[in-house]
């Protein structure tokens, strides 16, 4: 991306989680773009919530790219991507986005819009799923990545007033470079470059005998 104009494009689907296909992609898009690694500025990635598998690769792939030569690497939340690629499209001031953070459990995240910029209410935080009805109300438009996994939940607890997006929604890698392009402009820093993730660290205590 070049002055908020995608200069080359690649989408992928990856279950594995292997960086090695991001790095086997990398000199055909450099080859396409016209450009060479030095004439990169600043590297941009989302932090999730999302896999923790594939956020600790992406980190660990721009991390290695940026060595170096010291480049910039900003982190967005994958959660104000999304917020902010759906009011971009729909129109909608707020956004609730939510996602299958398993054990019984949402993860959600409610934006609203000002300046442009889509700012989270409070944190990124945690609701068991029967509670979840009373959440989906403080929005206009819900959506969702794990439509496959909590699209009929999200049916059957969203109010009526509010549009729900019943499809898979993701956070596009366009939109995550115009929000880091746009932040870095506002003198915005970085989130912090580790994965969210929401759930506290599972310790297993072994008993002595």
């Amino acid at each position: 991306m070049q002055d908020y104009r995608v200069v080359v494009e690649n989408e992928w689907v990856d279950t594995q989680f292997r960086n090695q296909h991001f790095f086997t992609l990398l000199p055909g898009l450099f080859e396409k773009a016209c450009i060479v690694p030095s004439n990169i500025d600043i590297l941009a990635t989302g932090l999730g919530p999302g896999s923790f598998a594939g956020l600790r690769c992406a980190l660990s792939a721009l991390n290695g790219i940026a060595l170096p030569d010291k480049k910039l690497v900003y982190g967005v939340a994958s959660s104000e991507a999304l917020a902010s690629q759906v009011m971009k499209e729909t129109g909608s001031d707020s956004v609730i986005v939510l996602g299958d953070a398993r054990r019984g459990h949402i993860w959600f995240a409610c934006y609203d819009r000002k300046d442009d910029l889509a700012i989270i209410r409070d944190s990124i935080s945690l609701v068991a799923v029967d509670l979840l009805s009373r959440k989906l109300a403080m929005c206009e438009t819900i959506a969702t990545p794990d439509w496959d996994r909590i699209g009929a939940i999200l049916k059957q607890n969203a109010p009526t007033r509010c549009k729900l997006i019943e499809r898979k929604e993701v956070p596009r890698a366009r939109t995550v470079g115009e929000l880091a392009l746009r932040k870095i402009g506002m003198n915005i820093a970085s989130e912090r470059l580790t994965p969210i993730y929401l759930h506290p660290p599972v310790t297993l205590v072994q008993k002595l005998p």
